[in-house]
């Protein structure tokens, strides 16, 4: 996200609008720093914050919400004014995207080579398996919102 150092004056122009600053955010800076994001294996805690800094410094940079001002305002409030999804979720998005991609290339050598690896340690399809589960509502995650009326009950 060193990228965002040179853009910053752009980022904080007055003279934009929000949605002309993050437009250039998403195209000049997260294309280059999210590139390849979907290789990702899952990500220590460690750098699950340094991507959530990265990121959200950036949004704020954008929105006019620095936390360096007297107004501080919570991450998830930052988050849901650019309507992008959570840090925590980009590489989710990205691996699902690049499993959707191997599958309809029909690449198996692809996905034997990631099954024959799925037991090593941060092993990328099982990262993939977890956002699946996560995606789906089949984890231990947001179990509450199991057969909430979004869901069709139909499996894909």
């Amino acid at each position: 996200m060193l990228e965002v150092c040179a853009l910053r004056p752009i980022l904080k122009d007055p003279h934009l609008s929000t949605g002309a600053r993050l437009g250039l955010l998403r195209t000049l800076v997260l294309s280059t720093a999210a590139h390849n994001m979907g290789t990702w294996p899952s990500l220590a805690q460690c750098e699950v914050a340094i991507l959530h800094k990265s990121v959200l410094r950036s949004y704020r940079t954008c929105t006019g919400q620095e936390r360096w001002k007297q107004t501080a305002v919570p991450d998830s409030e930052v988050i849901n004014a650019v309507s992008w999804l959570t840090t925590a979720l980009l590489p989710a998005l990205a691996r699902i995207r690049l499993l959707c991609r191997m599958v309809r290339g029909n690449r198996h050598e692809l996905m034997a080579l990631a099954h024959i690896g799925k037991g090593a340690t941060r092993s990328w399809l099982a990262s993939v398996e977890r956002d699946l589960e996560f995606i789906t509502g089949e984890g231990s995650k947001l179990v509450e919102m199991r057969g909430g009326p979004w869901r069709s009950g139909r499996r894909c």
